[in-house]
């Protein structure tokens, strides 16, 4: 230890975090029993944890196409979210129309509870390919909720399964099928990374301490704040939808911060207890590295927090669990930690480890800052033209939000789209679903409605980004307005509220119109006369109703394309003569969803940002500091988002990383990153700027306050930087694609943070800002 260190004079009024430390050294077996019967509580109900948590909560859930589900839902009974099985025939295998080996099948799954209908290319021939080689069958459920979705899933690749089907593959594919596998392996894969950082982090903590104990302490303390955390996010979960991908969050934010917290806990221990009792070396531990964590855990919160303020359900949810874990693993540094290093005492100090490996001496640091602040105009601008071009690719970033290509190309969901959209083009995965609704005093089938329709949908078809258009009027390309008219006015002596079923009769007399009355059998055979007098060739099924219809759209470009996109914001603006137009389906989802995060982005960048200045100012009391903080923050967020362009966009390192290039980045992956790292990249400035006030408060100079600082704090730093490293690269072993993506962004962020900015550029600034450093108004 160094001597100012040992000669450092306690503050003449008691803080108090000094206090917090004498009670916790006072009553430090009581605290241990507190937390012991936390962490048991926590561990007996984690295991239904996983249970509670259904959804990934990617999209806007209050948007204009949530709406139009709900309509789609409460009109017709269907479901926005359909199933699909897509059959892609095997290599050598002849071509055979009459499918002999699906129908058996396909009427398994029709007999099911929850199915509604099941659509086959055999009803609606457009899902056959051109050569025959690929079909597929939509099914529709009668279920809505993810639980009773679930069991459906279960039941229908139960079925695929056991039926042999000598001559075709199958693949169950749907936003359905896409969210349940990524739960699944999102939980997988958490386990696997927590078994790998769990001992790699120990070993780099033997190596840094070299005594066992020293190195235990900080990962048991992870363990602790990890576990607690997801007890209580069980509680949180049965009241409010929590998406799967919190546990990630908090596994990443819990391992990393609680061992960061822990390391300069038990570091700045080790250095008091040389200088006094185990009492007083608690209390001034908790008074000054306690303080740090205390701010820093207070910054990290607030990035967090910001993510509480999009609505929608994934970045809520990391925003409530990423806060939750990190105020535990303040609280476990603060009370938990200190209670047992009052037990443990001098033997924190003992049983040293044969490979003890020192952190680089206090003279490098100090060496580097002093050569730092020599140069320090110089060193500056080669820092920000480092981070400049680092950031460069992100000026280029393209933005989705991810669906089946989320997963590994293996897994049967990605498998069927990839075959669907390469047999029928890109937009046959996620049709444009428009339900068109009539006042509820009023008949979506009378004369002038269907004039309405019928004109804006032979527009629609002849747009260029249209592939096809399904609708009431699919029964026969020949047939005119009038014949359609003609057509569906028989329906007009029809009971209400019905719900009907377009076919050709000419395979027995199929139905035209169902209703809901006990007179079917009149009905049906007025609707079913009614089409043979008007001789229709069609073979095709259309779902329909007294005041509302539907109205199915497959562009030519893939779903988040700025043509789809463009496509769908234009029917959105249909103007039918008192209809109301509503639009679902994914990329409606998308545009609810971008234009949601577009419009609250700046409100919570504005919001996080003021609350932080306000925090640094009360910590530091120095306005400059907390503007320059900030701006630091952003320097080392930029370089890691322009990064991640680079290496998830464009497709590098895709070899190494064992992934496959979607050609864009998750809209949300920025966000999450840029509310995680914010708070992150504050929490080693804190750190660092915390020791530089304490040297500046003792009458050193401004230069003299930064190279002590870097010389106290350039270890500590790098061994708590190269631990979070190590927790959040371990993520990228992750097979879902944005799991990934956050780990490695945020080793990228932490890394450049800790070399560049706070070892190069946070010294050489505040020497170049001199006295200016510490300028406060006086109130």
């Amino acid at each position: 230890m160094e001597p100012e260190q040992a000669c450092f004079k306690p503050l003449e009024k008691q803080s108090g975090f000094y206090t917090l430390g004498r009670w916790v050294y006072r009553y430090r077996k009581l605290t241990i029993a507190f937390w012991a019967v936390l962490m048991a509580l926590s561990l007996a109900v984690t295991p239904l944890l996983e249970q509670t948590l259904q959804e990934t909560g990617s999209v806007y859930e209050a948007g204009s196409a949530h709406q139009a589900e709900r309509f789609l839902q409460q009109d017709l009974n269907l479901s926005a979210d359909a199933l699909t099985i897509v059959f892609q025939r095997r290599p050598g295998h002849m071509v055979d129309r009459r499918e002999s080996q699906l129908e058996p099948l396909l009427k398994q799954i029709r007999a099911l509870p929850t199915v509604s209908a099941v659509i086959s290319a055999t009803e609606q021939p457009e899902h056959r390919s051109p050569d025959g080689q690929v079909q597929y069958s939509v099914i529709r459920l009668n279920v809505t909720e993810v639980r009773a979705i679930l069991p459906v899933i279960e039941q229908i690749e139960q079925i695929l399964t056991k039926q042999p089907l000598p001559d075709w593959q199958s693949f169950l594919t749907g936003i359905p099928v896409v969210n349940r596998d990524v739960q699944q392996i999102s939980q997988a894969d958490l386990g696997r990374i927590e078994w790998l950082v769990l001992p790699l982090t120990l070993m780099a903590l033997l190596l840094i301490f070299g005594s066992v104990v020293a190195a235990t302490l900080p990962v048991v303390m992870a363990v602790v704040a990890v576990s607690v955390t997801l007890g209580l996010l069980y509680l949180i979960a049965l009241q409010f939808s929590v998406s799967v991908f919190a546990l990630n969050l908090v596994s990443m934010l819990g391992l990393g911060l609680g061992i960061d917290y822990s390391l300069l806990i038990v570091n700045r221990f080790r250095e008091e207890l040389s200088a006094g009792s185990v009492e007083t070396a608690i209390a001034r531990t908790v008074e000054t590295a306690g303080r740090a964590v205390f701010f820093s855990g207070l910054t990290v919160c607030i990035g967090l927090t910001g993510l509480m303020l999009f609505p929608i359900t994934l970045l809520q949810s990391l925003g409530i669990a990423g806060s939750l874990v990190v105020l535990l693993s303040v609280l476990v540094a603060l009370t938990l930690l200190p209670a047992v290093l009052a037990l443990l005492g001098q033997r924190v100090k003992r049983r040293r480890f044969l490979l003890h490996v020192t952190i680089p001496r206090r003279d490098y640091w100090t060496a580097i800052a002093r050569k730092v602040i020599r140069h320090s105009i110089p060193v500056s601008l080669a820092v920000l033209l480092i981070v400049a071009g680092l950031s460069a690719p992100f000026l280029q970033a393209r933005f989705g939000l991810t669906s089946a290509d989320i997963l590994p190309k293996d897994f049967a969901a990605r498998r069927g789209a990839e075959v669907l959209a390469e047999a029928f083009g890109p937009g046959e995965i996620s049709p444009i679903l428009v339900l068109i609704r009539a006042p509820s005093n009023d008949t979506i089938l009378s004369k002038l409605h269907i004039a309405s329709l019928y004109k804006a949908i032979e527009q629609l078809k002849a747009d260029p980004r249209v592939e096809r258009v399904s609708s009431l009027f699919s029964l026969n390309p020949t047939l005119s307005l009038a014949g359609y008219q003609q057509l569906y006015q028989s329906s007009q002596s029809a009971p209400s509220e019905l719900t009907a079923v377009v076919k050709s009769p000419r395979d027995g007399g199929l139905i035209v119109f169902k209703s809901e009355t006990t007179d079917k059998a009149t009905t049906m055979q007025k609707t079913t006369d009614s089409l043979d007098a008007l001789k229709l060739d069609a073979s095709q099924i259309w779902i329909t109703g007294r005041s509302s219809t539907l109205v199915v759209v497959k562009s030519r470009t893939a779903r988040n394309s700025t043509e789809t996109q463009a496509l769908v914001r234009t029917i959105q603006s249909w103007q039918l003569n008192g209809l109301q137009v509503w639009v679902a389906g994914q990329t409606a989802r998308e545009l609810d969803t971008m234009q949601a995060i577009y419009q609250r982005f700046p409100i919570v960048i504005a919001i996080m940002m003021g609350i932080t200045f306000v925090v640094l100012y009360v910590l530091l009391d120095s306005v400059i500091l907390p503007l320059k903080a900030i701006a630091m923050n952003i320097l080392s967020i930029g370089a890691s988002f322009g990064s991640l362009v680079f290496i998830f966009q464009d497709g590098y390192l895709q070899q190494w990383l064992h992934f496959t290039p979607v050609g864009y980045l998750d809209l949300l992956l920025p966000i999450v990153l840029f509310c995680v790292l914010f708070g992150l990249s504050m929490d080693y400035e804190v750190f660092m700027l915390t020791r530089i006030k304490e040297a500046y408060d003792e009458g050193n100079s401004n230069t003299e306050s930064v190279i002590q600082g870097l010389k106290l704090t350039g270890g500590i730093i790098t061994s708590a930087a190269l631990l979070m490293i190590i927790v959040t690269s371990t993520f990228v072993i992750s097979r879902i694609i944005f799991v990934k993506a956050l780990g490695l962004g945020s080793a990228l962020a932490v890394l450049i943070d800790v070399t560049l900015i706070r070892a190069v550029l946070v010294p050489a600034t505040m020497n170049l800002l001199g006295k200016w450093n510490w300028w406060s108004p006086r109130w």
